[in-house]
Protein backbone atom coordinates (compact mmCIF):
# COMPACT_ATOMS: atom_id res chain seq x y z
CA UNK A 1 0.00 0.00 0.00
CA UNK A 2 2.89 2.33 0.85
CA UNK A 3 4.62 1.54 -2.45
CA UNK A 4 1.42 2.30 -4.35
CA UNK A 5 1.07 5.66 -2.62
CA UNK A 6 4.72 6.55 -3.37
CA UNK A 7 4.23 5.62 -7.00
CA UNK A 8 1.17 7.84 -7.24
CA UNK A 9 3.05 10.72 -5.63
CA UNK A 10 5.94 10.38 -8.10
CA UNK A 11 3.46 10.23 -11.00
CA UNK A 12 1.72 13.38 -9.74
CA UNK A 13 5.08 15.21 -9.49
CA UNK A 14 6.00 14.21 -13.05
CA UNK A 15 2.59 15.28 -14.29
CA UNK A 16 2.97 18.70 -12.64
CA UNK A 17 6.31 19.42 -14.36
CA UNK A 18 5.93 22.34 -16.77
CA UNK A 19 6.23 21.38 -20.40
CA UNK A 20 6.64 23.51 -23.46
CA UNK A 21 3.72 23.58 -25.87
CA UNK A 22 4.27 21.33 -28.86
CA UNK A 23 4.46 24.28 -31.27
CA UNK A 24 7.02 26.13 -29.11
CA UNK A 25 9.15 23.00 -28.79
CA UNK A 26 9.14 22.54 -32.56
CA UNK A 27 10.23 26.15 -33.06
CA UNK A 28 13.04 25.80 -30.51
CA UNK A 29 14.32 22.61 -32.13
CA UNK A 30 14.17 24.29 -35.52
CA UNK A 31 16.15 27.30 -34.28
CA UNK A 32 18.67 24.95 -32.67
CA UNK A 33 19.09 23.05 -35.94
CA UNK A 34 19.66 26.26 -37.90
CA UNK A 35 22.16 27.54 -35.32
CA UNK A 36 24.03 24.24 -35.41
CA UNK A 37 24.17 24.31 -39.20
CA UNK A 38 25.45 27.92 -39.28
CA UNK A 39 28.04 27.21 -36.60
CA UNK A 40 29.38 24.21 -38.52
CA UNK A 41 29.42 26.26 -41.73
CA UNK A 42 31.37 29.06 -40.02
CA UNK A 43 33.90 26.66 -38.49
CA UNK A 44 34.49 24.86 -41.79
CA UNK A 45 34.88 28.18 -43.61
CA UNK A 46 37.28 29.57 -41.01
CA UNK A 47 39.38 26.39 -41.07
CA UNK A 48 39.61 26.41 -44.86
CA UNK A 49 37.66 23.21 -45.48
CA UNK A 50 35.06 25.32 -47.32
CA UNK A 51 36.43 27.91 -49.72
CA UNK A 52 34.85 31.26 -48.80
CA UNK A 53 35.56 32.59 -52.29
CA UNK A 54 32.91 30.26 -53.68
CA UNK A 55 30.61 29.43 -50.75
CA UNK A 56 30.93 32.50 -48.50
CA UNK A 57 30.45 32.11 -44.75
CA UNK A 58 27.73 33.08 -42.25
CA UNK A 59 29.76 36.02 -40.99
CA UNK A 60 30.49 37.13 -44.56
CA UNK A 61 26.94 37.09 -45.89
CA UNK A 62 25.56 38.44 -42.60
CA UNK A 63 27.71 41.58 -42.89
CA UNK A 64 26.82 41.83 -46.58
CA UNK A 65 23.12 41.55 -45.74
CA UNK A 66 23.40 44.29 -43.13
CA UNK A 67 24.99 46.53 -45.73
CA UNK A 68 22.41 45.67 -48.41
CA UNK A 69 19.51 46.49 -46.11
CA UNK A 70 20.68 50.10 -46.13
CA UNK A 71 20.81 50.36 -49.93
CA UNK A 72 17.77 51.56 -51.86
CA UNK A 73 18.76 49.47 -54.90
CA UNK A 74 18.30 46.29 -52.86
CA UNK A 75 14.75 47.23 -51.90
CA UNK A 76 13.88 48.20 -55.46
CA UNK A 77 15.13 44.82 -56.69
CA UNK A 78 13.19 43.04 -53.95
CA UNK A 79 10.00 44.89 -54.89
CA UNK A 80 10.54 44.06 -58.56
CA UNK A 81 10.57 40.35 -57.66
CA UNK A 82 7.63 40.58 -55.26
CA UNK A 83 5.60 42.44 -57.86
CA UNK A 84 6.00 39.61 -60.37
CA UNK A 85 5.15 37.01 -57.71
CA UNK A 86 2.02 38.88 -56.62
CA UNK A 87 0.73 39.50 -60.14
CA UNK A 88 1.36 35.90 -61.19
CA UNK A 89 -0.28 34.48 -58.07
CA UNK A 90 -3.35 36.69 -58.33
CA UNK A 91 -3.91 35.72 -61.96
CA UNK A 92 -3.28 32.07 -61.13
CA UNK A 93 -5.81 32.08 -58.29
CA UNK A 94 -8.38 34.02 -60.31
CA UNK A 95 -8.10 31.53 -63.17
CA UNK A 96 -7.12 28.27 -61.44
CA UNK A 97 -9.83 28.12 -58.77
CA UNK A 98 -12.82 28.57 -61.15
CA UNK A 99 -11.26 26.13 -63.64
CA UNK A 100 -10.69 23.59 -60.86
CA UNK A 101 -14.26 23.99 -59.59
CA UNK A 102 -15.67 23.56 -63.11
CA UNK A 103 -13.47 20.58 -63.93
CA UNK A 104 -14.28 18.89 -60.62
CA UNK A 105 -18.01 19.52 -60.89
CA UNK A 106 -18.54 18.20 -64.42
CA UNK A 107 -17.12 14.74 -65.10
CA UNK A 108 -17.12 15.02 -68.93
CA UNK A 109 -15.06 18.21 -68.62
CA UNK A 110 -12.75 16.45 -66.19
CA UNK A 111 -12.22 13.56 -68.60
CA UNK A 112 -11.49 15.94 -71.48
CA UNK A 113 -9.12 18.32 -69.73
CA UNK A 114 -7.18 16.14 -67.26
CA UNK A 115 -4.77 14.71 -69.89
CA UNK A 116 -4.07 18.21 -71.21
CA UNK A 117 -3.55 19.69 -67.76
CA UNK A 118 -1.28 16.78 -66.81
CA UNK A 119 0.74 17.27 -69.98
CA UNK A 120 1.16 21.01 -69.38
CA UNK A 121 2.19 20.44 -65.77
CA UNK A 122 4.77 17.85 -66.82
CA UNK A 123 6.56 20.36 -69.05
CA UNK A 124 9.20 22.26 -67.00
CA UNK A 125 8.56 25.98 -67.19
CA UNK A 126 12.23 26.63 -67.90
CA UNK A 127 11.78 24.62 -71.13
CA UNK A 128 9.17 27.08 -72.44
CA UNK A 129 11.29 30.15 -71.67
CA UNK A 130 12.48 30.58 -75.30
CA UNK A 131 8.90 30.34 -76.60
CA UNK A 132 7.64 32.84 -74.02
CA UNK A 133 10.46 35.25 -74.88
CA UNK A 134 9.57 35.00 -78.58
CA UNK A 135 5.87 35.51 -77.84
CA UNK A 136 6.03 38.27 -75.22
CA UNK A 137 9.55 39.68 -75.41
CA UNK A 138 11.82 40.42 -72.48
CA UNK A 139 9.55 42.31 -70.11
CA UNK A 140 7.41 41.94 -67.00
CA UNK A 141 4.62 40.26 -68.96
CA UNK A 142 6.90 37.37 -69.88
CA UNK A 143 7.98 36.97 -66.25
CA UNK A 144 4.37 36.93 -65.07
CA UNK A 145 3.60 34.24 -67.66
CA UNK A 146 6.43 32.10 -66.25
CA UNK A 147 5.03 32.48 -62.73
CA UNK A 148 1.55 31.69 -64.04
CA UNK A 149 2.82 28.56 -65.79
CA UNK A 150 4.54 27.32 -62.63
CA UNK A 151 1.55 27.90 -60.30
CA UNK A 152 -1.64 27.43 -62.31
CA UNK A 153 -1.70 23.67 -62.79
CA UNK A 154 -1.02 22.59 -59.17
CA UNK A 155 -3.79 24.95 -58.12
CA UNK A 156 -6.20 23.43 -60.65
CA UNK A 157 -5.38 19.90 -59.51
CA UNK A 158 -5.80 20.73 -55.82
CA UNK A 159 -9.11 22.47 -56.39
CA UNK A 160 -10.36 19.58 -58.52
CA UNK A 161 -9.38 17.08 -55.83
CA UNK A 162 -11.19 19.21 -53.27
CA UNK A 163 -14.39 19.01 -55.30
CA UNK A 164 -14.01 15.24 -55.79
CA UNK A 165 -13.54 14.70 -52.03
CA UNK A 166 -16.74 16.47 -50.97
CA UNK A 167 -18.92 14.15 -48.90
CA UNK A 168 -21.92 12.77 -50.76
CA UNK A 169 -24.07 13.65 -47.73
CA UNK A 170 -23.43 17.34 -48.31
CA UNK A 171 -24.58 17.06 -51.90
CA UNK A 172 -27.78 15.18 -51.04
CA UNK A 173 -29.27 18.15 -49.20
CA UNK A 174 -29.42 20.58 -52.16
CA UNK A 175 -30.66 17.75 -54.38
CA UNK A 176 -33.47 16.98 -51.95
CA UNK A 177 -34.59 20.62 -52.08
CA UNK A 178 -34.19 20.77 -55.88
CA UNK A 179 -31.60 23.55 -55.66
CA UNK A 180 -30.02 24.47 -58.99
CA UNK A 181 -26.57 23.20 -59.94
CA UNK A 182 -25.10 26.72 -60.00
CA UNK A 183 -26.38 27.55 -56.54
CA UNK A 184 -25.15 24.19 -55.21
CA UNK A 185 -21.66 24.96 -56.51
CA UNK A 186 -21.65 28.41 -54.92
CA UNK A 187 -23.12 27.44 -51.54
CA UNK A 188 -21.79 23.90 -51.03
CA UNK A 189 -18.98 22.98 -53.42
CA UNK A 190 -16.88 26.15 -53.10
CA UNK A 191 -16.93 26.35 -49.26
CA UNK A 192 -16.33 22.59 -48.87
CA UNK A 193 -13.34 22.61 -51.22
CA UNK A 194 -11.77 25.72 -49.66
CA UNK A 195 -9.18 23.80 -47.55
CA UNK A 196 -7.91 22.11 -50.71
CA UNK A 197 -7.78 25.45 -52.50
CA UNK A 198 -5.71 26.95 -49.68
CA UNK A 199 -3.41 23.93 -49.79
CA UNK A 200 -2.94 24.53 -53.51
CA UNK A 201 -2.19 28.20 -52.88
CA UNK A 202 0.43 27.21 -50.29
CA UNK A 203 2.17 25.05 -52.89
CA UNK A 204 1.76 27.75 -55.54
CA UNK A 205 3.42 30.43 -53.37
CA UNK A 206 6.73 28.56 -53.27
CA UNK A 207 6.58 27.73 -56.96
CA UNK A 208 5.77 31.36 -57.79
CA UNK A 209 8.90 32.59 -56.03
CA UNK A 210 11.04 30.01 -57.84
CA UNK A 211 9.45 30.89 -61.19
CA UNK A 212 10.07 34.61 -60.70
CA UNK A 213 13.74 34.06 -59.82
CA UNK A 214 14.29 31.75 -62.79
CA UNK A 215 12.65 34.28 -65.11
CA UNK A 216 14.90 37.06 -63.76
CA UNK A 217 17.99 34.96 -64.41
CA UNK A 218 17.27 34.88 -68.14
CA UNK A 219 15.14 37.88 -69.07
CA UNK A 220 15.47 40.79 -66.71
CA UNK A 221 17.66 43.70 -65.74
CA UNK A 222 16.15 44.04 -62.28
CA UNK A 223 14.97 41.85 -59.42
CA UNK A 224 16.64 39.66 -56.82
CA UNK A 225 17.29 36.89 -59.35
CA UNK A 226 19.07 39.29 -61.69
CA UNK A 227 21.06 40.73 -58.77
CA UNK A 228 22.16 37.26 -57.61
CA UNK A 229 23.27 36.39 -61.14
CA UNK A 230 25.28 39.60 -61.44
CA UNK A 231 26.95 39.20 -58.05
CA UNK A 232 27.79 35.52 -58.66
CA UNK A 233 29.35 36.35 -62.04
CA UNK A 234 31.51 38.97 -60.30
CA UNK A 235 32.45 36.45 -57.54
CA UNK A 236 30.76 38.60 -54.88
CA UNK A 237 29.49 35.50 -53.14
CA UNK A 238 28.76 37.31 -49.88
CA UNK A 239 26.17 39.50 -51.60
CA UNK A 240 24.77 36.52 -53.55
CA UNK A 241 24.34 34.40 -50.42
CA UNK A 242 22.82 37.35 -48.56
CA UNK A 243 20.11 37.55 -51.22
CA UNK A 244 19.60 33.78 -51.03
CA UNK A 245 18.97 34.13 -47.30
CA UNK A 246 16.44 36.88 -47.98
CA UNK A 247 14.65 34.64 -50.50
CA UNK A 248 14.63 31.75 -48.02
CA UNK A 249 13.12 33.92 -45.28
CA UNK A 250 10.62 35.42 -47.71
CA UNK A 251 9.55 31.98 -48.91
CA UNK A 252 9.12 30.71 -45.35
CA UNK A 253 7.02 33.73 -44.39
CA UNK A 254 4.77 33.46 -47.45
CA UNK A 255 4.22 29.71 -47.10
CA UNK A 256 3.75 30.00 -43.35
CA UNK A 257 1.20 32.79 -43.77
CA UNK A 258 -0.89 30.73 -46.17
CA UNK A 259 -0.43 27.70 -43.90
CA UNK A 260 -1.91 29.59 -40.94
CA UNK A 261 -4.97 30.50 -42.98
CA UNK A 262 -5.22 26.92 -44.19
CA UNK A 263 -5.05 25.48 -40.66
CA UNK A 264 -7.85 27.76 -39.57
CA UNK A 265 -10.21 26.64 -42.33
CA UNK A 266 -9.07 23.00 -42.18
CA UNK A 267 -10.73 22.59 -38.77
CA UNK A 268 -14.12 21.95 -40.34
CA UNK A 269 -12.75 19.96 -43.29
CA UNK A 270 -13.39 16.78 -41.35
Amino acid sequence: MIETTDTRDRTAIVARRPRLPLGAAAWLWGIFGIALFLAAWQVLSHSGVIDERFYSSPSGWASALWRLLGESSFWSNLWATLKIVIYGLLISIAAGVPIGIAVGSFKPLDYMTRPLISAFQAVPYIAVLPIIIIAFGINDTAKVVIVLWSTLFPLIFNTTDGVHNISERLLRVPRAFCISRTRTILTVVVPASLPYVLSGIRVAVGRALVGAIVAEFFMSNEGIGYYISQQANAFNTDNAFACLVVLAVLGILLVRGVGLIESRYARWKT
